[in-house]
């Protein structure tokens, strides 16, 4: 019993670590610094307002190709459901309805992604990569392209 409360609270300090470590690898660059200075109260007052805690938080991203529509979801961790907190339109897209096979086919990923890095350099103010392909992925399509690690949203 003893290991098994041990090993829960060392996998939560280590998510709890890597969450600030991913922040502060991200704050080097200037326009990650300059979105949390232009943005970070407007956040804070939006998760303040549906009772959520900026250090307690899940995001979940829902989007809808075909509707061209993105929605904002979060929780507090203890929590078992999510809040709807925004929606926003999507301006422009590419490639078909289906999923994503090769390099190069401008269609979009679909299924469940985790936000692996910003893009600070991105065309786009900050993009925010994923972990595309997951195993899902690879699962489907055991000869996909090596290099189709480096998608944004």
């Amino acid at each position: 019993m003893k290991t098994q409360i041990f090993i829960i609270f060392f996998l939560l300090l280590t998510l709890q670590i890597a969450a600030q470590s991913f922040k502060q690898e991200q704050k080097k660059y200037p326009r990650v610094r300059t979105a949390y200075a232009e943005k970070e109260t407007e956040i804070k007052n939006l998760l303040l307002q549906n009772g959520l805690n900026i250090e307690n938080l899940r995001v979940y991203i829902r989007a809808f190709k075909l509707e061209k529509k993105l929605e904002l979801w979060a929780k507090n961790t203890q929590d078992t459901t999510y809040k709807l907190l925004q929606k926003y339109d999507i301006c422009r897209t590419s490639g078909r309805l289906g999923p994503k096979r090769k390099q190069g086919d401008l269609q979009i990923p679909e299924g469940f992604y985790h936000i692996s890095r910003f893009n600070p350099y991105s065309n786009f103010y900050l993009s925010l990569g994923i972990n595309y392909p997951n195993a899902s992925d690879w699962n489907c399509n055991k000869k996909m392209d090596k290099r189709l690690s480096r998608v944004h949203i």
